[in-house]
Order: C-alpha cells, then structure tokens, then sequence
C-alpha cells in the first residue's frame, strides 16, 4: 500500500482552525511563519454572565497556541517535542496563556489523536532557567541554535478530537482571564529570586569584616572595601558584574530580627532575671560556617555574642523603676563577688537556647559597694513613702543627692531623735517652758521630695556658755509627719511653712510648750 504523502504542518493547523471555528472560537493565523512563537492567537466570544452589565462582564479568553503536528506514533521521540528556545521564550513572556497543541496522523489523512500542553508556572521556570544558563555559560549560543524538549503523555489528551474538546481543554486552564494575566505577570516577575535579585561582592580586611559585623548587629558603623561588584542572580546563578567600584563605603540599615528576653543569672541552675530587649542576628554569609553571632540590646545594657566564644556585656547608667534598678545591682554585686555571670536567651525558636558564661574582663558598667549601699536605701525610702511603682532613677541622679539619701534612710531605720543645737542669740526662748524642737530631714528621690517632719519634747542643756549655745535633749515621746511632693520644697517656702504650722497647730497649740523649728 502506497504511503499517503502530506504536508504535516499545514494539514495540522487547518485541522486546528476547523476545529476552533466549530467550538466558536476565532483563530488568527500568524503573518510570519515560526518567528513570533506561536501559529494562532485564538480568541473566546464573550461569556455573558447572567445579572452582570454588559460593562462588567468578565474578559474572553485570548490565548496564543503553537501547533506541532507528525506521523510518528512514538511520543518519546525527542525531534517531534524539541522546540527552538527562542519560540518558548516568546511563549513563557507572554502575557496572555500559552499552548503547545501536539496532533498525531500516525500515517493516516486524519488526526488520530490530539494532545494540548499549557505552558505554566513550572514550564515557565524551567524555559527561563535554561536560557539564564545559556547566557551565563562559557560559550554562550543564541536562542535560535537552542532547544527544550517539552513532554506529553496521555494526561494531556482531548477527549474527542473535535473543537468542544479543545475549547474545554483550555478553560480548565484559564478559568478567569483578567485574573490569570495578573497571576501570571506576578509569578514572571518572582519566579528564580527567591534569595534576591542582585549579588554584591567586596573584599574586605580582618579589621573591616568584624566592623561589618558589628554593622549587621546594628552598631553604627561605616567600612571600606574594595573590588566591589553587582551583579543580576536568578535562579541561583549569577551573572556578570554590571557595576564594579574599586573602594566603597558600606553600612547596614539592619532593623531587630526579633523581640523577646534575655535571663541573667547567677549560676547556671538558679532562676535569674529576665529582661526585655531586641534581637540582632548577623547574616551567616559574613561568618565562618556553622558560626553565628548576634546582639541583645535592653534599654541599660548591650550584650554582643559570637559563637558563644566571644562575649561582651555593656551596662548602660539609665532611668529605670526603682525595684529594676535594686535587681540590676544584685547582678552587679554577683559580678563583683564572682567575677561571672550567666546569660540565657527567651523566646527566640532560630538560636540557641543553653545558658552561656560570661567573665567579668568582658564586661563594663560594673558598680562599687558605695553604689550598692545607695542604691538600697533608696529603695528602702521608695518602699517606706511607698513609691515602689511609680518612682524611676538612674544612679547618676542618686549619687546627686547621696547625702541626703543615706542620712534619711539610716534616721528611718534607725528611727532615733537627730542631734539638734540652738543659738539662743538668735531665738526669744523662755527655758522655764517645755521646749518642743520641729525638725525635717528630707531628699530629692528622682521626681519627688520625700521627708518627714519630727517634733520633740525636752529639754535644752548648755554646750556653750559664752556663745549661748543649747544642745536639745529629747524625751521618749515623739511625733511624725511624712510629707510627699513633687514640688522643690526649699524653693516653695511660703507653702512650706504653712505646712509646719498646721503641724505645730495640731500637736501642741494650747500647750505650755515652748516651739522651736530648727528647719
């Protein structure tokens, strides 16, 4: 039997047009032949969407479709599915969907079977991956001297070999056009930058690259470098520099990874201190592998950590609540006593969690027994005015008034009469009263004015004749006032003394007693 002989290339595409023009569909031929990578832009007649005015109706489906047609009944033949890579690119970068359809004569004047293959997302990738590789190889060739094969097998079969078919084959594709076209230009501008689209490389020094990362932790720094280059990466491949400087200027605009607490410690196993604070975590490409290094940053101290083999710990001098400060100076009395101090980071899943040891020649901030002493018995004043959760200080502010702190804290605690003098050349006193001496011992504690107003009964006793000088000699009996404000006192006198006489009016008006106020 003689072999029928036929132009496969245009017995297929008038088989396709056919079979548009039954479905109903439009097919429009291309002008040149195989150099715009398609055959027909085939267009859809508008869906009519019932309850939907004609200018909101969805937009047809238009798509581009190449037809491939053989004889060959053998579908793993490489020559029928192997496509010039200059026609898929064309493809992958249209906006619009694009198809292979692939038509089997097998030997006879009729399609015996029909095969449609959707160009998507993972054809895409893999076109424009090939062609980022022909470009970036050591011969790169043009698209036109290279092909991809493209596959099919019987999942991509129409069910009928007729245009009702093909018309259902490529709406399961293409559900709504309008959202498909953006989808697509979406993924075509993403799809092989998952770690970025450009490459940097410099070179730097020993000195340079732990300043970079001291920049990456968000320590202000600027470093030098040099051979610094750009380059476009997609897919994991870079390719050549585009721009290339001989010395730059680098620095980080690097915003905290994470949030969360840092615990202190003074031993491994006991319960600690827990502070909040943010996260800096270097990029592993600036360290050795498997290394890693970070930064915790709270609002009075700087831990930096690298590899937990080099550790610096910075306290910072700030305003903080006074029951925060006491518990600070426990960790700096434990870094006195024991020249360590352990640290365990919170709620971060990405490092590690052990406890890390510091010593103390890593550490800076560190406070004196002076500094301790203050610090408790400003908290002791805090607790005795009852301030605890309202009062903030920094221990540059309390050292401004330890005097006055320390003294008060310790006539508090000790609760004895202060020693008081009088010089009676400056007083009209009548010692055959009782006398009654008003004192007050007070501080400035960070916002406020604390104190107390004391009066006393006793008695006076010479301490110097010649110059009329009395020592005062309390008995037992005593009375307070505690006085709270956020007011200067000494500068607000006349409001201040309206206060000692309400005091003298309450406690010893219509008594034989003799007052003297001493303040």
């Amino acid at each position: 039997m003689q072999k029928i002989q036929k132009n496969l290339g245009s017995t297929g595409e008038s088989f396709f047009a056919a079979w548009c023009s039954q479905a109903g569909l439009t097919a429009n031929p291309s002008s040149r032949e195989d150099d715009r990578g398609w055959d027909y832009i085939v267009e859809f007649p508008f869906l009519q969407v019932g309850g939907c005015s004609a200018d909101m109706q969805p937009s047809p489906i238009k798509c581009q479709v190449q037809v491939k047609s053989t004889d060959t009944t053998n579908r793993t033949k490489a020559s029928i599915r192997s496509i010039l890579l200059s026609n898929l690119h064309l493809l992958a970068k249209a906006s619009m969907p694009t198809f292979f359809i692939f038509i089997e004569f097998q030997g006879k004047l009729e399609p015996q079977a029909a095969f449609l293959v959707h160009i998507d997302e993972k054809l895409i990738e893999e076109i424009l991956k090939r062609i980022r590789t022909n470009e970036n190889s050591d011969k790169p060739k043009k698209l036109n001297k290279c092909k991809l094969t493209i596959n099919y097998d019987e999942s991509h079969k129409l069910k009928s070999i007729d245009g009702i078919a093909l018309k259902q084959a490529i709406e399961t594709h293409v559900i709504n056009m309008d959202t498909y076209v953006a989808n697509k230009q979406n993924f075509l501008k993403s799809v092989g930058f998952v770690n970025g689209n450009v490459e940097m490389s410099f070179k730097l020094n020993k000195e340079n690259l732990n300043n970079l990362i001291d920049a990456a932790l968000g320590i202000p720094k600027e470093i030098e470098a040099s051979d610094v280059q750009f380059s476009s990466t997609r897919f994991g491949i870079k390719g050549n520099p585009y721009t290339n400087e001989e010395n730059a200027l680098l620095s980080f605009d690097k915003q905290p990874k994470h949030r969360g607490k840092v615990r202190f410690k003074t031993d491994k196993f006991s319960a600690g201190l827990s502070f909040d604070g943010e996260m800096y975590l270097a990029p592993s490409f600036l360290l050795p592998e498997d290394a890693f290094a970070y930064r915790f940053k709270g609002d009075f101290f700087d831990l930096k950590v690298f590899d937990h083999s080099k550790s610096t710990l910075t306290f910072f001098d700030v305003e903080m609540n006074i029951a925060k400060l006491r518990s600070v100076i426990v960790i700096f009395r434990h870094i006195d006593e024991k020249n360590t101090l352990f640290v365990e980071l919170e709620n971060f899943s990405d490092l590690p969690t052990e406890v890390i040891e510091i010593k103390t020649d890593t550490l800076s901030g560190t406070t004196t027994p002076e500094e301790i002493e203050l610090v408790q018995n400003a908290s002791f004043l805090a607790e005795y005015f009852e301030l605890e959760q309202e009062l903030s200080i920094s221990l540059r502010k309390l050292f401004q008034n330890k005097d006055q702190i320390n003294a008060l804290s310790k006539f508090l605690k000790s609760n004895l009469q202060p020693e008081m003098f009088v010089d009676l050349k400056q007083l009209d006193i009548d010692l055959s009263k009782t006398i009654a001496c008003i004192s007050f011992r007070h501080t400035d504690l960070g916002r406020y004015v604390v104190g107390v107003i004391l009066g006393s009964v006793g008695r006076l006793e010479y301490l110097d004749e010649d110059e009329d000088k009395y020592r005062f000699l309390p008995y037992e009996n005593d009375t307070k006032k505690i006085v709270i404000t956020k007011e200067n006192l000494i500068s607000n006198k006349e409001e201040f003394d309206a206060v000692f006489d309400n005091f003298i009016l309450e406690h010893y008006e219509g008594k034989d007693i003799q007052v003297i106020k001493t303040w």
